[in-house]
């Protein structure tokens, strides 16, 4: 499954909102703001490949769960105005086909 590879990249986007000065629609951000950008940039593949090594299917759940958990945090910063406005539109689809995928992959297991 890709699921592990797609959920630690998920965080990537906020190394770049930090590391290109913060700046979303002429805002700009702090360096605690770019400290926490920094450090849940990371949090997703640190989620990711632990699930990953655990047995079907928790792995499948746990990685939707951090699929979830992702597209909350990234809707928390886009609520204070930290992404970009249409960021939250161009990462739901992905998230729900991912997740979707996922249960689905359960559901087809325990049958």
């Amino acid at each position: 499954s890709p699921s592990p590879a797609v959920l630690s990249f998920v965080g990537a986007p906020h190394w770049g909102f930090a590391l290109g000065g913060g700046a979303i629609a002429g805002a700009t951000s702090s360096a605690a703001v770019n400290a926490a950008r920094l450090c849940w940039g990371v949090v997703p593949s640190l989620l990711a490949w632990p699930c990953a090594s655990c047995p079907a299917p928790l792995s499948l759940d746990a990685l939707s769960a951090g699929l979830t958990l992702a597209f909350c945090v990234d809707g928390a910063f886009a609520a204070c105005k930290l992404a970009p406005p249409n960021y939250l539109w161009l990462r739901a689809p992905p998230t729900i086909a991912a997740v979707l995928s996922l249960k689905a992959t359960t559901a087809c297991g325990q049958n």
